[in-house]
């Protein structure tokens, strides 16, 4: 298999490109609230917070984990969590979800090398967290590139919001440093919040537990709440899935081209 060429390495890496843009989609802003007043009214409080200290605030940055099985929820949650959150904060909310949401450890690096230093007060969703704070002990350039830029971010005051199917599968460092509010989605529609001491109580006392034996009740949570399907805010969000799949596919493709090569030459020799 001949090597690429300049032209052909461009021309990839434009194609690479060409699925992060803005998705073709028309965003309609939502009738009814996504989420209760509970939340919010939380998510007002937090946004107060963030601001600086001669507006009242502590001039800090804000994460959330949401946690929940496969199919609960989670990003129908987060979506609705984030467009208030946009509201609250005057943002363009089909703007910021475009740009600002990562699936795995290379979106988080594109984010950081266009990010706008000068922007504060944004948000990021990272909506397969395992796949980019995943907490292991052998970890790639670029996953060690997501932890720095976790610690460093705290500067510019965004707003994060991590999905993930159990609270073990986050870094340490994320899990343990930088997380002040933890929502378990526990079926569709349905979420528990817990403040930063409940969660650090009900992470104190399932500490010896693996994964399968968390128990969930051990703390009671500060509110249970409800949260709504919007179809507009799916559309989009379905996009952006439907963009990182073909940056995955191409991904394995190249990848698979490799392996075929080296199975040729093997069977050759």
């Amino acid at each position: 298999m001949p090597k690429m060429d300049e032209a052909q390495t461009q021309e990839l890496i434009q194609l690479y490109e060409e699925t992060y843009k803005p998705p073709d989609v028309t965003f309609i802003e939502p009738k009814e609230p996504l989420v209760d007043e509970f939340l919010i009214q939380k998510i007002k409080n937090i946004r107060k917070k963030m601001s600086p200290k001669s507006q009242g605030g502590m001039e800090t940055d804000w994460w959330t984990v949401i946690v929940g099985g496969e199919g609960t929820g989670k990003s129908t949650f987060a979506s609705g969590f984030l467009y208030h959150y946009s509201k609250i904060s005057s943002l363009d909310f089909p703007s910021a979800v475009s740009k600002n949401t990562a699936f795995d450890e290379f979106d988080i690096m594109r984010t950081i090398a266009n990010l706008d230093i000068n922007s504060k007060y944004s948000f990021l969703w990272a909506d397969e967290g395992s796949n980019i704070f995943f907490n292991r002990d052998s970890m790639s350039k670029t996953r060690k590139y997501s932890i720095k830029f976790a610690n460093a971010m705290r500067f510019l005051h965004y707003f994060v919001a991590i999905c993930a199917v159990e609270l073990a599968q986050l870094d340490t460092v994320i899990r343990n440093h930088r997380v002040k509010t933890l929502i378990r989605i526990e079926k569709q529609g349905v979420y528990h919040y817990y403040n930063y001491t409940q969660m650090l109580k009900l992470l104190w006392k399932n500490r010896y537990k693996r994964d399968q034996d968390f128990n969930w009740y051990s703390v009671q949570p500060e509110h249970v709440g409800w949260f709504k399907h919007n179809d507009n805010t799916k559309q989009l969000v379905d996009a952006l899935k439907r963009q990182y799949l073909v940056r995955f596919q191409m991904e394995v493709q190249h990848e698979y081209k490799k392996m075929l090569k080296q199975k040729v030459t093997d069977m050759v020799s």
